[in-house]
């Protein structure tokens, strides 16, 4: 506690033009402890659904750390560029777009059709 006592003290000391003897130069780097730290994020395309972080085929950003120690080591994620994240956003809108046409397909097909369900009921007329 000393040490880093003393070690803060010098470095605001010798941010000051009014301090005149020299501290050593290892001593003069901005405190350690409370420095902001950059915020510097991986995109990545997850393979597998990971609780707390995305599901399968989605694009996260994640921290080099957990990015290097967990998800590349395990498998379950590829690192992904801007213009791999275009690409694969441009295919997703497609498949969307096809989807949705299928569904307005479907529904013109059974417009006609009528659906009867004869089930046993019990006292009053409930089903269960």
């Amino acid at each position: 506690k000393t040490f880093i006592a003393l070690y803060g003290l010098l470095w605001l000391a010798n941010q000051s033009s009014s301090f005149l003897v020299p501290a050593p130069q290892f001593l003069l780097s901005p405190p350690l402890f409370g420095r902001p730290r950059p915020s510097q994020k991986v995109q990545v395309l997850l393979t597998h659904s990971i609780p707390g972080t995305g599901n399968a085929n989605q694009v996260v950003q994640l921290s080099p750390a957990y990015w290097s120690n967990v998800v590349q080591k395990k498998g379950w994620g590829r690192a992904v560029t801007d213009e791999e994240v275009a690409t694969l956003e441009e295919e997703r809108r497609g498949k969307e777009a096809a989807a949705a046409e299928a569904c307005k397909d479907l529904v013109k097909r059974a417009e006609g059709l009528s659906l009867c369900v004869e089930r046993k009921a019990g006292k009053g007329g409930k089903l269960f």
